[in-house]
């Protein structure tokens, strides 16, 4: 014995059944019996062997049905199947993320347009705030549209770069007589990778100290192709894991990661030291011509230092020299060392102020 009629059905819409290879002696008597109140038994009619069912008004059930064929009320014969509706929500957009480049090509929007039952009910899309949409010659940030007119263009005109937030597709069942609406969502995302770099769990400072090894993290945002990490000066091991590297620097290690999608990518440059221990040397001291301050890398300084201030005991400043563009750095391109002549200062005691941006380092001076 099998059942033949509708397993996916509309809300609110009666299907009917027939039952084959019925038994063909005795007076037998046909039964059903749902397992689920939103789908209800109509009628039945044991001489043409059919059955009426109707599915309720809601927008998502199952339920079991159970055939019997029975004589004087025993069952002689039975068969199950299972139906449940063919309206659900939409699916997440174009699979729950989106990545557009300003600027760039629109992007096509879809989902899960064209339904079984309700395509006759409007779909609305809304964009993030500050983005829009379009559709033919409509454009906007929420935009109404027939399910199965797609696709819907999200604009890259004019938009701001990172993270905008949740686009969504509303599935308009509230307007063909269901109880309420249903909806997918997706998450956008514009241009390069922000990175959000960090060092141990906390933002990255551009020049930053551990103790022993650091764990550096940035942000793999959706859509990114590559992360890569190498060692541009210094010494000591990097051990790379995607978006993760643990790095263990001997005395300085400068480290890049570049990011990288469709869009772009996205760079950070990590100066990571020991904490407690200096990348560079200051000599003679006591000194009687002049000092030197030896960096150990030449990366270290002209990605650091942003100024050299010597100053007497009482705070006045007798020698400045600064670092501020590019052009004041380039004398670190082949220079580690700088020489401060201290022949026309008076003898005595000094404090030298090396100015890294985030801190200063203070060390005194002693000119016999």
């Amino acid at each position: 014995m099998w059942v033949d009629g509708v397993k996916d059905g509309c809300p609110d819409t009666q299907y009917e059944y027939i039952v084959y290879d019925f038994p063909s002696w005795g007076d037998f008597a046909v039964e059903v019996s749902i397992g689920n109140t939103l789908v209800s038994l109509e009628s039945i009619n044991s001489t043409t062997k059919k059955f009426k069912v109707k599915y309720g008004n809601s927008t998502d059930f199952n339920a079991w049905v159970n055939v019997m064929v029975k004589v004087l009320g025993v069952t002689v014969d039975n068969t199950d199947f299972f139906v449940h509706l063919s309206v659900s929500s939409p699916s997440s957009p174009n699979g729950g993320t989106i990545l557009v480049c300003p600027n760039g090509a629109n992007v096509n929007l879809t989902t899960n347009a064209y339904m079984n039952c309700l395509f006759h009910c409007d779909y609305i899309w809304t964009a993030p705030s500050g983005v829009n949409l379009k559709y033919g010659a409509f454009q906007g940030n929420s935009i109404r549209v027939l399910p199965q007119h797609q696709p819907v263009e999200l604009l890259a005109s004019g938009i701001p770069t990172g993270y905008l937030g949740l686009l969504s597709v509303a599935a308009k069942w509230s307007e063909c007589g269901l109880a309420g609406d249903t909806y997918g969502y997706a998450e956008v995302y514009s241009g390069p990778p922000v990175l959000d770099p960090k060092v141990n769990g906390s933002p990255s400072q551009g020049y930053d100290c551990t103790t022993g090894d650091a764990i550096l993290t940035v942000n793999y945002q959706p859509g990114t192709t590559s992360v890569n990490w190498s060692v541009i000066a210094g010494t000591g091991t990097i051990t790379p894991n995607g978006a993760i590297c643990y790095a263990t620097p001997n005395n300085f290690l400068l480290i890049k990661v570049r990011e990288e999608n469709a869009c772009g990518a996205t760079e950070h440059f990590y100066y990571l030291s020991q904490c407690g221990s200096r990348s560079y040397q200051i000599y003679p001291n006591p000194s009687e011509t002049d000092i030197t301050i030896d960096f150990d890398n030449k990366e270290f300084a002209q990605g650091l230092l942003n100024k050299i201030d010597l100053l007497d005991l009482k705070g006045n400043m007798v020698y400045s020299v600064q670092f501020k563009d590019e052009k004041d750095k380039a004398y670190f391109k082949n220079n580690k060392s700088l020489k401060i002549d201290t022949k026309k200062f008076k003898r005595g005691n000094y404090v030298l102020h090396l100015d890294f941006g985030k801190y200063i380092d203070k060390e005194q001076i002693i000119l016999n």
